[in-house]
């Protein structure tokens, strides 16, 4: 795997977001179906599809 780098300021921030996003989705999880359908527009990439195992081709 090649080597990423980032520098310390924006992985802070990148960190930060992450945190901002998983607050938002652990306060009200009943609205993240509709908002990725509405994003996304595709009922069968979901949360069901997210969640589900994914296969690796190693």
């Amino acid at each position: 795997m090649p080597a990423i780098s980032l520098d310390t300021t924006y992985a802070l921030e990148l960190a930060e977001f992450l945190l901002f996003v998983a607050d938002r989705l652990a306060a009200d999880p009943a609205r993240l179906p509709p908002s990725l359908l509405a994003s996304v527009g595709r009922p069968a990439y979901g949360l069901a599809a997210r969640r589900a195992p994914q296969s690796s081709a190693a």
